[in-house]
């Protein structure tokens, strides 16, 4: 068996520039301090040409983000309740939303014998 020993490495991303310990690091005009202050043009998301939200905005798509997930699995309850009761239970479509029908439920399953 060969094990890719013979196959020549694959060249690195084209899309990367190659660098060089030649390259010097870019020359500040003698009006710019060295103290590492950001740009105004520089943004914070280091993504170059993506406009930063508004924090009011990051903040609400964040707790969206959060809460998808329990309000599916709330709603795929709900769902799954009403389904189970009345297409396979053949219950009446009122009575799944009557706390007293699933209280009922809750003893009769969980009653002791």
């Amino acid at each position: 068996m060969n094990n890719g020993q013979d196959r020549p490495k694959a060249p690195a991303r084209e899309t990367e520039p190659v660098r060089t310990e030649t390259a010097a690091r870019p020359v500040r005009p003698a009006g710019e301090s060295g103290t590492g202050a950001k740009r105004p043009s520089e943004g914070g998301s280091g993504k170059p040409g993506k406009p930063r939200r508004h924090p009011a905005v990051r903040a609400l798509l964040r707790t969206l983000r959060a809460a998808i997930v329990p309000l599916l699995l709330i709603a795929a309850l709900i769902a799954g309740l009403y389904i189970g009761y009345t297409k396979l239970g053949g219950g009446s479509p009122d009575d799944v939303w009557n706390w007293e029908t699933w209280k009922h439920m809750f003893d009769l399953i969980f009653a002791e014998s």
